[in-house]
């Protein structure tokens, strides 16, 4: 069985209520991990998705802390051209009121994804890895640091006064 890859990515988080969406990886971005540059490529993931399989939320990577999944509908999952996209539920456990305290806090410090890259699924061009297919795992709010830039993350669906908090922040 090939190792489980984990990719993190910093987050830009509006508290806005109880589902988490945003951006899980971001496409055709350069990284560096230790001494190897990479980047994923569009449709990387879209196999995963399209095949219906269980892919988690988690918190911190973490299995036992479980936020969402595909299976449950509670975790929905868009391959677009620019990104890997997410909108969760987030249940009422107290994973969940640890990840919106976070998130309504500006104090995510990322997302990640986990994944497996098949043989095959990767090439190395001017010596960067690019991930032309994986096997999609499951994603992680990070409280700590993150790889990835470009990703985000918000709160939504909050009440009309953390909405109108909200859209005052935007406008200053």
């Amino acid at each position: 069985m090939t190792t489980i890859e984990k990719r993190f990515a910093p987050v830009a988080i509006e508290p806005k209520g109880d589902k988490l969406g945003g951006v899980a990886a971001p496409y055709g971005v350069e990284i560096r991990i230790g001494t190897t540059r990479e980047r994923i490529a569009p449709g990387a993931f879209a196999a995963t998705i399209a095949d219906g399989h269980d892919i988690l939320a988690l918190a911190d990577h973490d299995p036992r802390k479980v936020l969402a999944r595909t299976k449950a509908g509670t975790l929905r999952l868009n391959d677009t051209a620019e990104a890997l996209t997410f909108d969760l539920d987030l249940p009422d456990t107290p994973t969940a009121a640890e990840v919106r305290g976070l998130a309504a806090a500006g104090n995510l410090g990322g997302v990640s994804v986990g994944f497996r890259v098949p043989r095959g699924g990767d090439r190395v061009v001017g010596g960067v890895r690019v991930i032309e297919r994986a096997e999609l795992v499951e994603i992680s709010m990070i409280s700590s640091f993150a790889a990835y830039p470009g990703t985000t993350a918000d709160l939504r669906n909050a009440t009309p006064r953390l909405d109108r908090a909200a859209r005052l922040l935007r406008l200053m």
